[in-house]
């Protein structure tokens, strides 16, 4: 592909890649049922070895944050 594409060729040498920064998991947990998670990657500053930390939480007030309190509880 590369030999049929410069535009290609280029971007290809480039190596753009995206980092999905935000994101919703919806697990299900076999106790407590479904949760909606709702994650956010954090870059590790000077760590450039390590793609970051993930962190999840649910929305405040929904029925996933009932659930974690309740798992929490457990």
């Amino acid at each position: 592909m590369q030999d049929l594409s410069a535009e290609f060729a280029r971007t290809w040498a480039e190596h753009p890649v995206a980092q999905v920064r935000y994101r919703a998991y919806v697990l299900h947990h076999p106790v407590v049922g479904e949760l909606t998670l709702h994650g956010e990657l954090i870059a590790l500053p000077d760590q450039p070895s390590c793609c970051g930390l993930d962190l999840f939480a649910a929305e405040p007030g929904s029925k996933s944050a009932h659930t974690l309190r309740k798992l929490g509880s457990l």
